[in-house]
């Protein structure tokens, strides 16, 4: 997709790189973190921000390590994950503080230099990675958007996930959200399907209203994730040994019970809105 012709119209057109036009009821913008559309409909906004961490992510097979239990350890600037998959395979991530576009000839080596010395059982893991095709070790620089869209529709487009609210992984946050809004959006908009006779000619549109609600409904609850999603990669990342030392002994301090419910609104706090009247 490179552009959408008559976004305001009741027909809007896709073009694609292809050459194809495609016509549509509704374009849903789910084109990621660097949305091409997003960027032609929001010219102002200041597009996407630098967290100052890069991350490695990578799969291993593991079953002898006997891990049962997903952890992410902190250290000074650097952070180090490890969530057990089917089969005895594990995703791995890491990251560290480091400026936008540093790159090791070798992820692996890298890795190795930065967690080999770390707790059991993240060595053994680096064991697994170092016999990994250097290909297999995914590196990217961390972003989120520098600032909420000032709504997450225009005419008949409606964005989507990260092209609509990029925000950092360290809430696990940025698949769910898009879940989120695709569910909210499905409710809102009118059903699909045969043609509905409706009230006659001149009755109101009632996508245009549908998006509205979607907007209201979705962008306060996004951003306050992305926002908090950068706060916590803040915490993770403190390198100064006396900050991350306070850093560590608070986290200690809080009682499971009161972390847990720290996270109700993420887990709790969705709500369906009230669909539009038809």
């Amino acid at each position: 997709m490179t552009a959408v012709d008559g976004a305001e119209g009741p027909c809007p057109t896709v073009r694609t790189a292809g050459g194809a036009e495609l016509p549509a009821d509704l374009v849903v913008a789910a084109d990621g973190i660097r949305s091409a559309l997003r960027r032609a409909y929001f010219p102002a906004h200041p597009g996407l921000h630098y967290l100052g961490e890069t991350a490695w992510r990578t799969i291993v097979d593991a079953p002898d390590l006997g891990i049962r239990a997903m952890s992410e350890t902190w250290g000074r600037g650097e952070r180090f994950g490890i969530t057990p998959l089917a089969d005895g395979r594990f995703y791995l991530y890491a990251t560290a503080l480091a400026p936008a576009g540093t790159r090791s000839a070798d992820p692996r080596a890298e890795l190795l230099d930065r967690f080999g010395s770390w707790h059991d059982p993240i060595p053994a893991l680096l064991d697994r990675v170092r016999r990994l095709d250097p290909a297999d070790v995914l590196q990217n620089d961390l972003h989120d958007l520098a600032a909420p869209l000032p709504r997450l529709h225009h005419g008949r487009i409606a964005w989507v996930g990260d092209a609509a609210h990029a925000m950092a992984p360290n809430l696990g946050q940025g698949g769910c959200q898009a879940i989120e809004d695709a569910v909210v959006l499905a409710h809102l908009l009118p059903a699909g399907g045969a043609p509905d006779p409706g009230p006659g000619p001149g009755a109101a549109d009632p996508v245009p209203a549908a998006l509205a609600a979607y907007t209201a409904a979705r962008r306060d609850r996004t951003d306050a994730v992305r926002v908090r999603a950068r706060r916590v990669g803040r915490l993770g990342a403190l390198r100064h040994p006396l900050a991350a030392a306070a850093r560590d002994a608070a986290v200690r301090a809080v009682p499971d019970r009161l972390a847990l419910r720290g996270m109700d609104g993420l887990f709790n706090g969705f709500r369906l809105p009230a669909r539009q009247p038809r």
